[in-house]
């Protein structure tokens, strides 16, 4: 089952310094933060993944599913997935802006060999040039 689907069925709420957070919420969330006030997407997951580590109890016998678990679980996936749409926009933004800046130097350069063409005109030529247009 899709994620974002289960977690709808379920209700899931994320606990934060902030509140309950909806899986709409996570998404306006940064991926990380250095300001203590503020929740972020990783300050989410390793919380997540604290209380899952309290789950870790061998057990060779009996394999047990806890509810809880698989919660948290689900939980952690939803937070990896909105963390790997991010950083695939944020590439996806960066590359966008060092296409643009390429471009605009290709520009600069075709403006320069303009001027430069233009320079090396006779002035015989120039004046030409100018009672054309």
């Amino acid at each position: 089952m899709n994620i974002y689907k289960e977690a709808a069925k379920k209700k899931i709420r994320f606990n934060t310094k902030k509140g309950l957070l909806t899986v709409e919420d996570l998404f306006d969330l940064p991926m990380t933060t250095t300001i203590a006030t503020r929740v972020s997407l990783n300050d989410i997951g390793v919380e997540i993944a604290k209380k899952l580590k309290n789950y870790e109890v061998l057990d060779f016998i009996e394999t047990k599913k806890d509810s809880a678990q698989e919660l948290l679980k689900l939980k952690l996936e939803i937070i990896k997935d909105i963390i790997q749409d991010k950083k695939e926009e944020r590439d996806k933004a960066k590359k966008a802006a060092e296409k643009k800046r390429q471009k605009e130097l290709i520009m600069e350069l075709i403006e320069r060999k303009k001027m430069s063409e233009l320079e090396n005109k006779s002035l015989e030529e120039l004046e030409k040039m100018l009672k054309e247009d």
